[in-house]
């Protein structure tokens, strides 16, 4: 579903059902400046739990009323130029230019690309690979690219970082001392005084 979440206690309330297909779930939202709020879905999850039939997650690119949360268009399966789809883990919008970006794990690395994605017509255009495990995106409004991203080990998520990135490049330029010990799920910058919201954890807590 879509929910708004109150930035001072993060009480949660319904707004809508999300996307249309009941069998897709919501991994990525974005305002653009004209108050038009886009998503990204997925069909599957990208790793399934042990024993699953392998199903091959495909992402759509959909539009949402921001309203009543629901879903008013499907723009398209979000895919390379030659089709390839590719899973979109979380989306943000460029301040000033209006350009959709998405982050996907690259399957041969397992790092995270970053791709710009036509509002239009959902087809990605690769930027680069940033060299770390990422699940986030999100711009400040100075322009800024920040994603999370995670270290592992045989048990699982150990801790998690704070990483700035160049938006022509996905290089990553700053990263930040570990910060959490939740994975970090979800990002977004206030665009009023620049603060970052996250959530993540079993509970979807929020942080700043």
């Amino acid at each position: 579903e879509l929910i708004t979440i109150d930035q001072t206690n993060a009480a949660g309330t319904s707004v809508g059902s999300g996307a249309t297909d009941p069998d897709v779930g919501l991994t990525g939202l974005a305002f653009d400046a004209s108050g038009a709020l886009f998503a990204s879905t997925t069909s599957a999850p990208l790793f399934p739990p042990p024993g699953a039939p392998p199903t091959p997650p495909l992402s759509t690119l959909i539009q949402l009323d921001p309203v009543t949360g629901e879903q008013v268009a499907l723009l398209g399966t979000i895919r390379l130029a030659d089709d390839t789809p590719i899973v979109i883990s979380d989306l943000a919008l460029q301040p000033g230019t209006g350009v959709l970006f998405g982050t996907a794990i690259n399957l041969t690395t397992g790092t995270n690309n970053i791709y710009t994605i036509n509002r239009t017509t959902a087809v990605a255009t690769l930027v680069g690979d940033t060299g770390i495990i990422g699940a986030t995106l999100a711009f400040g409004p100075d322009g800024t690219l920040y994603q999370t991203s995670a270290e592992f080990n045989e048990a699982g998520f150990v801790r998690g970082f704070l990483n700035t990135l160049d938006p022509t490049t996905a290089t990553v330029l700053t990263t930040s001392n570990p910060f959490t010990e939740a994975h970090i799920r979800g990002l977004t910058v206030r665009p009023t005084d620049g603060s970052i919201f996250a959530s993540g954890g079993m509970t979807s807590d929020i942080y700043t």
